[in-house]
């Protein structure tokens, strides 16, 4: 009896090991820069690995990206569009109100249809930082209320599907903390329910000292309370970062680059991708605003949780 179990050992052993490679963490990371379509075939050189998702935003005087979703597909990357609710930069163009009074419908439509004959998964983040007060889809902007903001996302999400864009994978994606704060504008108020949402995503940022109101802070400090909260009233469902950078200014951005890594890894398993906003808007996000934090980049993401494709993404849905 003691011989064949010494004999079985090894077996059980290997076949544990198998078991739990086979189970190990995966993390895709995506990036957005409005360059990004002319770098495709670059981002490998240039960041030390590909990313899995590409981001890019188009508002409501576009129709579906057909065309560029099918060349980030052909090359590997998972198509994200924020797609965001007014016309042609104009802020106050489209309100909840119009497209809740049908006023939309043709365009959304459309736009369904377009997805679906596209036929591959893509990610769609609508009505994203709902709990600001920035977005004309936001709730302080309606009436201070979350309910029509749930409204209109699933008014948006039904007509997509009923017109066919079924391959649609549903991003919903309050911002870190409420603009303004108080209690009717938590993010868990505007949640439009697991049967229309496939990914939960929250945006946040390291600020530094860029704006008077800011400071510097930690991946931990912006993001641990959200991620947290999400767990409690989206339960079950892949999270996702959906937007966050690290200004340059007020603190050692190499250095917050290599605790983003070692933090994310370790402290938040619940976390399944995120995407960092990589370019120079309200201050300079980018990691590869200097030599020291784009090796910091380069060398957090050679870890091997990170694919180097979009190959299982789909798959968390």
């Amino acid at each position: 009896m003691k011989f064949k179990l010494l004999w079985v050992l090894p077996l059980i052993i290997t076949a544990w090991i198998n078991a739990y490679s086979e189970t190990k963490s995966v993390m895709f990371w995506g990036i957005f820069n409005d360059n990004a379509k002319f770098k495709l075939d670059d981002m490998d050189k240039m960041y030390g690995k590909k990313p899995a998702i590409v981001m890019w935003y188009i508002d409501w005087h576009t129709g579906f990206p057909g065309t560029y979703c099918e060349l980030l597909n052909s090359k590997g990357y998972m198509p994200h569009i924020v797609w965001e609710a007014w016309y042609d930069g104009k802020l106050n163009s489209i309100r909840l109100a119009d497209i809740l009074g049908g006023k939309w419908d043709d365009y959304i439509r459309n736009w369904g249809k377009a997805a679906g004959e596209y036929g591959k998964p893509l990610m769609v983040r609508w009505g994203h930082e709902m709990n600001g007060n920035w977005y004309p889809w936001s709730g302080s902007q309606n009436g201070n209320s979350p309910e029509t903001y749930i409204k209109a996302f699933q008014y948006v999400h039904d007509a997509v599907v009923r017109a066919g864009g079924t391959n649609v994978i549903w991003l919903w994606s309050p911002n870190c903390e409420g603009v303004p704060a108080g209690g009717w504008n938590e993010a868990k108020n505007y949640y439009p329910g697991s049967g229309y949402v496939d990914w939960v995503a929250v945006d946040g940022y390291n600020w530094g000292k860029s704006q008077s109101w800011s400071k510097w802070e930690s991946f931990d400090e912006v993001f641990s309370k959200p991620l947290d909260e999400i767990q409690t009233y989206a339960p079950g469902k892949p999270i996702m970062i959906g937007e966050f950078g690290c200004s340059s200014a007020g603190g050692n951005k190499a250095s917050w680059i290599k605790d983003f890594f070692i933090s994310v890894k370790s402290k938040y398993p619940m976390l399944k991708a995120w995407i960092w906003f990589d370019i120079s808007k309200e201050t300079d996000w980018r990691f590869e605003t200097d030599e020291e934090s784009l090796a910091a980049f380069k060398a957090g993401i050679t870890d091997e949780i990170y694919p180097a494709n979009a190959a299982g993404l789909a798959g968390l849905k």
